[in-house]
């Protein structure tokens, strides 16, 4: 079981220089009670929403962020890892 919830920078850059509007924060369970380090994934969208899903049909939960990019609402993909479970790829463009 994984928590997320979703914090918002208003044009903040990151170290390498892109725009970062807002992060979703990623705390996972380890069982007993307590939770790992939250991992950061930095978006380029002021979030408003995020679905949970599995997008790709592989089984596992996906993530699709909604927000606005400055102009319009906008999508982004997060597709699970299936290499690391509970590890989620940077976001994209719906297609």
């Amino acid at each position: 079981m994984a928590m997320a919830a979703w914090t918002r920078r208003r044009w903040a850059s990151n170290p390498s220089g892109s725009e970062v509007r807002s992060s979703l924060n990623q705390l996972r369970q380890t069982g007993d009670g307590q939770s790992q380090a939250a991992t950061d994934y930095q978006l380029p969208i002021t979030a408003s929403a995020v679905a949970i899903g599995d997008l790709d049909g592989d089984g596992r939960a996906d993530l699709a962020v909604y927000g606005t990019d400055g102009h319009s609402g906008a999508v982004r993909i997060m597709l699970q890892s299936h290499c690391v479970p509970g590890q989620f790829g940077s976001p994209q463009p719906l297609p």
